[in-house]
């Protein structure tokens, strides 16, 4: 979602934009599958990732197609513009980096395991969650592993940020993990099922935990504790 387009794809290979007041279509591109993840809005340009492994440039105002980088399988997560790169995961198990204007490749780092969601750039890393369960924070200018963490379960869902700041992350098996994000150090961790996934959703200092029983979880957080 723009300003004021909002950007679709279809099942049957297009990239739509319509206008957020009415739905009107200024432009439709064809990329041949759809976009599996959400597409990157960055100055005039829009980056779309797609199921044939296809990392697209377009021109956000007419559609048309600028640049395209040919990835190993599909994108999985991203594209992102960090620190003036674009990052993209994907099925293989890397993480790349390429050039925001050239797409030219800088750098790619191997995860050992495919991202689940998308990832999250916070505490001036880039975070992500893989379905070997290790959640990693990367460094966007290199890709170095500056920290990685066993979470002891498969996450359901990629990583949030927490109201306070903190890096959360909800596990098939019911739990509810905070870490601090630039370190990587755990902070708390609560169990909500036995058996269940759950997956947390934050809106400022609202958390919410939508779980595999059907309900939705509200937490009141208390204050800061004084010393």
């Amino acid at each position: 979602v723009g300003d004021s387009v909002v950007y679709a794809s279809s099942a049957d290979g297009w990239l739509y934009a319509l206008r957020r007041v009415d739905g009107s279509q200024i432009w439709r591109a064809r990329i041949g599958t759809r976009a599996v993840s959400r597409p990157c809005l960055d100055g005039d340009r829009l980056y779309v990732g797609t199921r044939v492994g296809q990392l697209l440039a377009l021109a956000m105002d007419t559609g048309a197609r600028l640049g395209q980088v040919e990835m190993r399988g599909r994108t999985v997560g991203g594209p992102l513009v960090v620190e003036g790169k674009l990052l993209v995961a994907g099925a293989d198990g890397y993480v790349r980096a390429y050039g925001r204007g050239d797409l030219a490749p800088r750098w790619r780092q191997r995860l050992g395991g495919r991202l689940v969601g998308e990832p999250l750039v916070l505490g001036g890393l880039l975070i992500g969650a893989v379905d070997n369960g290790w959640t990693y924070g990367l460094r966007p200018g290199d890709g170095e592993v500056v920290w990685r963490k066993g979470l002891g379960g498969t996450p359901q869902g990629g990583p949030v940020r927490g109201p306070r700041g903190e890096l959360l992350i909800g596990l098939e098996d019911g739990r509810l993990l905070a870490f601090a994000a630039e370190e990587g150090e755990p902070l708390w961790e609560v169990r909500l099922l036995e058996s269940g996934g759950v997956r947390p959703h934050c809106t400022g200092e609202q958390l919410y935990v939508s779980a595999g029983d059907g309900y939705l979880y509200a937490f009141a957080l208390p204050s800061r504790l004084r010393g």
